[in-house]
């Protein structure tokens, strides 16, 4: 696969409604260690990353001044809650992989299960978040944002309890 580049924001999120991958296709596809990228010619292509990066959560403790930046953010934290709005919150940059079959896709694999989300708010207004599939041990981390300082720096501290 070339480089490609991504699609704009504005055009993923303005194609017509399109089918979804298949939970099982996608099941499949993360056990073999692919996930799915939309492109700018508007096609979905499998990504295979040799090697794939591996993050030990359990053992990512923030030092003490970041604890006591994070305590004045007034920050909470959710699990699973607003899925649907953390895909929509990563996707909106100016160059996004994620289009509506993607989004699809993922709230389908959402409802089987598999995937999670970490939501951060301050003030009831979602401020960042991640999301990504859980399989066999192993999260795969698709896609985060941020929209505040600090925000993202709590995006991953309750994966491990999934």
């Amino acid at each position: 696969m070339g480089s490609r580049r991504s699609t704009t924001h504005r055009e993923a999120l303005s194609r017509p409604q399109v089918p979804i991958i298949p939970v099982p296709a996608l099941i499949e596809a993360y056990a073999q260690g692919r996930f799915p990228m939309c492109h700018d010619d508007g096609e979905l292509y499998w990504h295979d990353p040799d090697p794939r990066a591996v993050f030990p959560l359990g053992s990512i403790q923030p030092n003490a001044r970041l604890r006591r930046a994070l305590r004045k953010c007034n920050f909470s934290i959710s699990m699973d809650r607003d899925l649907e709005s953390v895909i929509r919150g990563c996707a909106d940059r100016e160059e996004t992989w994620i289009d509506q079959r993607v989004i699809g896709s993922y709230i389908a694999l959402h409802k089987a299960g598999y995937v999670h989300s970490v939501e951060v708010t301050t003030d009831q207004k979602l401020v960042g978040g991640i999301y990504g599939v859980a399989l066999g041990g192993a999260f795969f981390g698709e896609s985060m944002f941020s929209r505040r300082s600090h925000a993202g720096k709590l995006r991953s501290s309750p994966w491990s309890s999934i």
